[in-house]
């Protein structure tokens, strides 16, 4: 999961390596992704249905 990984290396970058003059310089790129999952999350589940899959009745 995309925001899961982009945690870890804020993480690793900020705390472990310490290469971050800034904290906050994923907090536009958290956002965007956290709104993201949450618009995926509460769609409608036939809007979730992609070209490549097949429903069977």
């Amino acid at each position: 999961m995309v925001v899961w990984l982009r945690l870890q290396s804020w993480k690793r970058t900020v705390f472990v390596t310490r290469e971050a003059e800034d904290i906050h310089y994923l907090d536009k790129t958290f956002l965007s992704s956290i709104a993201q999952l949450q618009m995926m999350l509460l769609s409608e589940p036939s809007d979730q249905i992609g070209d490549d899959e097949v429903l069977f009745e």
